[in-house]
């Protein structure tokens, strides 16, 4: 039995697994090839990261959406004192080096445990060739240095269930031998049991049931589901938030990291605001207080603004997976124009901004509260940060920071209010290395400033711009990515 006493896992924040945490770690040592079918925020991550190291099956390969690969890395960094390497266009051809299990490891930056990479570059770390243009399993060569891998970690498994997809086939070919394989996902059957017939090829775990023919005559049109129940119990285990409830935090916070797709024009905007920052501290505090403050700020929101339209493709990816999940999340901005692209995606989604009137703004609250399937709302951060009652939120997201730390907290408290029944997940979305970073060590780090915007009525958003105005001024060369 694996517990705190025998595998070293300590989080920086004082963290430590749950008891149904450690429960899930044991089983899936004693399963090796196994599905994870944890609700969403209960902790999957930490759960096969734990059961890699504590089976010493590394290197590992974790294979994730793009979306979250800082996360996995941080994530496996703060747990553990293992180095993880998000693999990138310079590693195509020399990522095996990196690796203990290669003779070639230390010639570069030293070796590294785990090694994450994104569905869609499967094909160009690890095929060598394509034998025909629509290829079976069969007709992929793969870089013999996977075997290296000594456990494969695969995150959104539901990714998978198309056995015919391309995507399919190589996680397949990728976990082909693998002792230890984890398939990560709240959602394993998305339309129907046919949809475990890649998870189980993967997990190699097909012929225990007859192969495909005899999965799919016996449960392929959703007969006999009790009994497939049964047979999965055996690599698959699931634990529904409201059974684990007791032990979980009522409010937990995560901060998820994103490489933002729009690096070129916030470099620009991180140059042009370095410039105007040279004229600016040229400049008497006369000069500044008339009119450069105004200049300056807005194009630190510029920089804000285009840090954030860089993280809505990865944010949509987050969102779907608890849309698909079943959960329900309300997501704060503080842009009109983000509100007006998050409602072209999510066109069945309500929203609260500032130009709605109370009907409006009523009639919303009221439709994602009480209509099952009304799974997203669109805030503004200042129209609905205080006062509305949103407790049919499981999650609650900030595509934007604001500027102060208790406006944040206010938001969230849409969500976790008197009479929530079920804990809230908090997810602050940050372009990694941008100024979204910053801001919050920032707001987080001077702790007076949320002392004096709970209680001093003289501190206004002005204020807090102020300080965030002035560190930047001295640390803006670490905005550039």
């Amino acid at each position: 039995m694996i517990d705190k006493n025998t595998i070293q896992l300590s989080h920086p924040d004082g963290y430590q697994p749950f008891p149904y945490q450690w429960t899930g770690i044991n089983k899936g040592m004693n399963m090796k090839r196994f599905i994870n079918g944890d609700d969403m925020g209960c902790g999957k991550t930490v759960q096969s990261i734990a059961t890699a190291v504590a089976l010493n099956a590394t290197p590992s390969l974790v294979i994730c959406p793009a979306s979250l690969k800082i996360n996995w890395k941080e994530e496996i960094e703060a747990w553990t004192d293992k180095k993880a390497l998000i693999l990138n266009n310079k590693h195509v051809h020399i990522w095996p080096a990196y690796s203990d299990a290669n003779i070639m490891a230390g010639m570069f930056a030293g070796k590294f445990d785990f090694f994450i990479v994104n569905y869609e570059s499967l094909k160009k770390f690890f095929v060598w060739e394509y034998l025909k243009k629509k290829p079976r399993l069969s007709d992929i060569v793969f870089n013999p240095y996977i075997r290296q891998f000594k456990s494969v970690i695969v995150d959104e498994a539901h990714k998978v269930k198309d056995p015919d997809s391309q995507q399919s086939k190589l996680v397949k070919g990728l976990c082909t031998s693998k002792e230890v394989i984890m398939l990560l996902t709240g959602t394993p059957v998305v339309n129907n049991a046919s949809d475990l017939v890649a998870p189980l090829s993967i997990l190699d775990r097909l012929k225990e049931f007859g192969g495909v023919n005899g999965f799919l005559n016996k449960f392929g049109a959703n007969d006999n589901l009790d009994e497939l129940q049964a047979e999965l119990s055996r690599f698959y285990f699931r634990r529904d938030k409201k059974e684990v409830l007791p032990e979980l935090p009522d409010k937990f916070r995560s901060f998820i990291r994103i490489d933002i797709d729009t690096k070129p024009e916030y470099n620009k905007a991180v140059d042009d605001l370095e410039e105007y920052f040279r004229e600016y501290t040229s400049k008497t505090e006369f000069e500044i207080a008339k009119s450069m403050r105004g200049k300056a700020m807005v194009l630190i929101q510029t920089l804000k603004r285009v840090a954030a339209v860089g993280k809505i493709k990865a944010i949509r990816e987050i969102v779907d997976n608890i849309i698909d999940s079943g959960q329900k999340i309300i997501l704060f901005m503080e842009l009109k124009e983000l509100i007006s692209e998050f409602k072209r995606i999510y066109p069945n989604a309500v929203t609260i901004t500032g130009d709605d009137n109370y009907q409006m703004r009523d009639a919303s609250v009221k439709k994602f509260q009480n209509d099952p399937d009304c799974k997203l709302i669109l805030c503004s951060t200042k129209a609905a940060g205080v006062g509305l009652n949103l407790t049919a939120a499981d999650n609650v997201g900030f595509v934007e920071y604001s500027w102060t730390y208790m406006a944040m907290v206010q938001a969230e408290d849409r969500a976790y209010r008197n009479g929530r029944k079920d804990n809230v997940n908090c997810l602050w979305f940050e372009g990694a290395g941008t100024i979204d970073q910053y801001v919050r060590q920032i707001i987080f780090g001077k702790k007076d400033i949320a002392e004096k915007a709970t209680g001093a009525v003289d501190y206004t958003i002005d204020k807090a711009q102020d300080e965030v105005l002035h560190e930047l001024i001295k640390n803006i060369h670490k905005l550039k990515l």
